[in-house]
């Protein structure tokens, strides 16, 4: 019996190929059927893994083995991160536009940094290998919490930016009114109006260090309104995302209730039907012609 030499088309292979990286995809998002969310649940533990490792090796008079262990380790993380950057590029529909997003970024520095500077020391360079520290951003990929977070700040920006600029008005008058109050008592503390900003930073926001204080009565009492003013610049956002959060949790909590009560009427249908047929289906009723048609033969 001969074989079958038939070549495989173009569109075959486009078909197949489109299905290997529809796989690869659901692989690394954790939507496999088979693998599930093994793969970026390993490589959530690998980047935690990789920051311990980070902190670890900035101790001194660590054994030389240890230091052996850590290049040997992140020479692996590196592997590991440029393995899952060229597998997530290959499945990706657009590549390019994969590679210019946000993640795609996060993705690549992730291992550039080591990549690039790997055997050099330089303090500079070891500045730039703290990129590396980018890879945490990446246990918050997948998270369905991070994104509901993300699509609430996206709600209430204007909102938020019409806080922000009050905030910094605000910033601006604290730190004319305390250099005013201030400055001929304390010169070197508040010597100027853009030095003076720290202290009303650490004021909004409620911190106060303590490295620099009002002495004068009205100075005081200036930054004792300013804190009460800071109270309420921090409480505003607050509020906006938590309400925000709240309502996106009342819209998915809205969606999947309705989606359970839909998957139950379609059930409910189908049961009905088979209740009421419960043999062969009937067969289709026929035309009165194409029935005399019949008979005559």
């Amino acid at each position: 019996m001969a074989e079958d030499k038939t070549p495989r088309s173009s569109g075959d292979d486009a078909t197949a190929s489109a299905k290997m990286r529809a796989a690869l995809r659901a692989a690394l998002e954790g939507h496999d059927p088979v693998l599930g969310a093994f793969v970026p649940r390993f490589i959530g533990v690998f980047i935690l893994i990789t920051a311990i490792a980070v902190a670890v090796e900035t101790i001194k008079g660590l054994p030389e083995w240890v230091m052996l262990a850590l290049f040997l380790f992140e020479t692996v993380a590196v592997v590991v991160f440029l393995s899952e950057y060229v597998l997530r590029l290959f499945a990706a529909e657009k590549p390019w536009r994969y590679a210019t997003s946000f993640w795609g970024i996060v993705d690549l520095f992730s291992f550039l940094p080591t990549l690039l500077f790997l055997g050099f020391d330089a303090l500079g360079l070891r500045a730039l290998r703290l990129l590396r520290l980018l890879r945490l951003l990446k246990l918050v990929k997948n998270d369905n919490s991070y994104r509901r977070l993300v699509v609430s700040v996206r709600r209430v920006r204007e909102e938020l930016i019409a806080v922000v600029v009050a905030a910094g008005i605000v910033l601006y008058l604290a730190s004319v009114g305390i250099y005013y109050f201030e400055h001929s008592v304390q010169p070197e503390a508040f010597a100027s109006i853009p030095e003076s900003m720290w202290w009303a930073i650490a004021t909004l926001t409620t911190v106060g260090y303590g490295d620099v204080v009002p002495i004068t009565t009205g100075g005081r009492i200036f930054t004792g309104f300013i804190m009460l003013i800071g109270i309420g610049i921090i409480a505003v956002p607050t509020g906006l995302i938590a309400s925000a959060l709240m309502a996106a949790r009342r819209h998915r909590d809205d969606r999947e209730r309705l989606a359970s009560s839909f998957a139950e009427q379609v059930a409910d249908k189908i049961v009905a039907d088979m209740e009421e047929f419960p043999g062969d289906p009937p067969e289709p009723s026929q035309p009165d012609g194409a029935a005399q048609s019949q008979k005559r033969r």
